[in-house]
């Protein structure tokens, strides 16, 4: 569905600056290389790794 993924950045990279704000060490999970997400300034640990069960 068109509009989710972007839903889910903002909503993630506004997430990862409260937690950052507050003191939190933020590390990113992501599969998608493609996504904001994975920005390195946002977080301080970010890990592109396919996820497989």
């Amino acid at each position: 569905v068109i509009g989710q993924a972007c839903e889910f950045d903002y909503s993630g990279t506004q997430a990862t600056r409260a937690l950052k704000e507050e003191g939190y060490r933020v590390i990113l999970i992501n599969s998608n290389p493609a996504t904001i997400m994975t920005d390195p300034e946002l977080s301080d640990a970010t890990y592109i790794e396919p996820i497989t069960p």
